[in-house]
């Protein structure tokens, strides 16, 4: 309530009510982390409250830091309480943005996603990006704020404004481009199999987990289905190493067409290294396209300096996997133009190297495996970042989850279809076609750091505008 410049708390006083206010929302947020170390081995259940715990207070760390930076500079400059807020919005925002790339990144949990799945209030992050809609909701939630605090009519109202104009700007878009057909031929079937992990990894259960897939792609199928999408590591052995596995999902892919398959494969590069991967067979189940994963989950598909420390074992049991490299777009039989993503390579927004490849693409597939997450609030988040994914890049997003929720997405983030969590089943659906405006990605990551600058530097110079004039009169 107070300003900073009448010191009313000092600079590490202020950094440490940040960083307890982000470690109470990390907590709230990432708390379904704890459940993945649970499945296999009740031995570690001690650790299931820890690691959402530590992850939070890590998270917390980067903002708490930026606010102690922020007040010093309040202080030093003298600056007002209005001049504060627009601080608090920098210091919120390269806290989100610092979050998506330090230590490989977590791009989980931003501002952006309070708003659930509503994919009105996310249409105008295809134009300016991501990251300054962002900018835009943390703006509104600091004023609302500052505005109750201080009963201050006009901030309330700017602040309630703000998330009035994303809704209305995406309805404008939603109706005026609003043309997915139903009657547009399906040609893609979505395989959700709902294996629990103790089964998909018994070796016990392969071959009978392999056919129950494969009963799924072949099901009712209509002779317009050309490709069968399953989700992550659906082929539970290494690579190639049990032929018939493969020869069971070849059998049941149409023919002329494609089954994309989630399996961990023999890195390409590293010798006794593994990936986890996605590839294209056809039905004699010769592999026709290739990707390995990329971003990895730390922790969860290696760890970082494992031979330093001795716990490592809790997180790896059978050692790390290794990244690949940057997707690339697959060209499969001139109709589509796959954009592939592995697991949680979907929260994050495109680099230039993606933005290049998306600009070719037609579709992102994505598979992925929340099965470790149980009936938590994790697949659904998962969910919803991928409906961001749709709207941020402009395409529409295919998406195959073990247990859920497998769905189609259309390229404005709305679901068409979808499998609930813990269900088994497939859906058939046809190829959305991309966003009608073809932007250019570049300028779209400039809008958010220009908006950061004007936020930093407007309250320092309108400071010392008023402080020249005070000395001139």
């Amino acid at each position: 309530k107070y300003p900073l410049s009448a010191q009313k708390c000092s600079s590490y006083q202020f950094g440490l009510y940040i960083f307890t206010f982000m470690s109470g929302w990390f907590i709230t947020a990432l708390y379904w982390i704890g459940y993945s170390l649970i499945p296999f081995n009740y031995d570690y259940i001690i650790f299931a409250p820890i690691m959402p715990l530590a992850l939070s207070l890590l998270f917390a760390s980067y903002y708490g830091i930026l606010g102690i930076i922020i007040a010093k500079i309040i202080i030093r400059w003298q600056l007002s309480q209005f001049h504060t807020i627009l601080l608090l919005i920098v210091m919120f925002a390269l806290g989100d943005y610092i979050r998506s790339f330090l230590l490989t990144g977590f791009n989980w949990a931003k501002f952006i996603s309070i708003f659930g799945g509503d994919v009105y209030f996310w249409q105008l992050s295809y134009w300016i990006g991501e990251d300054a809609v962002n900018i835009l909701i943390i703006t509104s939630l600091c004023f609302f704020a500052f505005a109750v605090i201080h009963h201050h009519k006009r901030i309330l109202i700017i602040a309630l404004c703000i998330p009035l104009f994303l809704w209305v700007f995406g309805a404008w878009r939603l109706d005026n481009y609003d043309y997915i057909s139903n009657s547009i031929t399906e040609t893609i079937r979505i395989i959700q199999p709902n294996i629990t992990l103790q089964d998909k990894w018994s070796l016990n259960k392969r071959l009978p987990n392999t056919r129950k897939m494969a009963n799924l792609a072949s099901e009712n199928r209509s002779k317009n289905i050309d490709i069968i999408l399953f989700p992550e590591a659906a082929i539970a052995s290494i690579d190639r190493d049990e032929l018939i596995l493969w020869h069971i999902i070849a059998q049941a892919t149409p023919i002329n067409g494609y089954s994309v398959i989630g399996a961990p494969m023999r890195h390409q590069i590293i010798k006794d290294g593994y990936s986890n991967s996605m590839v294209v067979i056809d039905n004699n189940a010769d592999i026709k396209y290739r990707y390995d994963k990329h971003h990895l989950v730390p922790f969860g598909e290696y760890v970082p300096f494992l031979e330093w420390w001795d716990m490592a074992h809790i997180f790896a049991n059978k050692g790390s996997y290794f990244a690949g490299a940057y997707p690339k777009t697959w060209h499969i039989n001139n109709r589509y133009q796959f954009l592939p993503l592995i697991c949680y390579e979907i929260i994050f927004d495109f680099n230039t190297v993606l933005q290049n490849e998306a600009h070719h693409a037609n579709a992102i597939l994505n598979i992925t495996n929340d099965t470790w997450f149980g009936n938590t609030t994790g697949p659904y988040q998962h969910l919803q970042m991928a409906q961001l994914r749709a709207v941020t890049s402009g395409l529409p997003v295919y998406r195959s989850a073990n247990t859920g929720i497998s769905a189609a997405i259309d390229s404005f983030g709305r679901i068409q279809k979808k499998i609930a969590l813990n269900m088994q089943g497939y859906i058939d659906v046809s190829l959305f076609p991309k966003a009608p405006e073809d932007l250019d990605f570049i300028y779209r990551h400039m809008i958010s750091f220009v908006i950061l600058i004007l936020l930093v530097i407007s309250p320092i110079i309108v400071n010392q505008v008023v402080v020249n004039r005070g000395h001139q009169a």
